[in-house]
């Protein structure tokens, strides 16, 4: 509910535009932020309340949830919405998976230790 699929920004006063890539099998949490040149591999789950920045990757499989999302070992999968339930609602074509343009400078998160 409620989650953003941000694929502009102004920064220093210029548009920058991009698409993103949701992978199968996904979920992205209530009141979250996916900006553009972003890519969640397939099973992989950003939380509720999180930010995944713009270029970073998560890794198939895994857990991610804060501002900016970092690494949850066993989170628990509550407030999540799966990515092909909203592509049956309708949902917008960014968030259905759309091919996203590939950046050089694209990089994948490495899970960090919870404290």
């Amino acid at each position: 509910d409620d989650c953003v699929m941000q694929t502009h920004l102004f920064e220093d006063r210029v548009l920058k535009s991009s698409g993103l890539r949701i992978g199968a099998d996904c979920a992205v949490g209530a009141d979250s932020v996916v900006l553009y040149d972003s890519k969640m591999e397939d099973g992989s789950r950003l939380d509720a309340l999180s930010l995944l920045m713009k270029g970073e990757t998560l890794p198939a499989a895994t857990a991610w949830a804060g501002i900016p999302a970092g690494w949850r070992s066993g989170a628990e999968r509550r407030d999540a919405v799966r990515c092909d339930t909203q592509v049956a609602r309708g949902a917008p074509r960014a968030v259905t998976g759309q091919e996203s343009r590939e950046t050089a400078g694209q990089r994948a998160l490495a899970p960090v230790p919870s404290v």
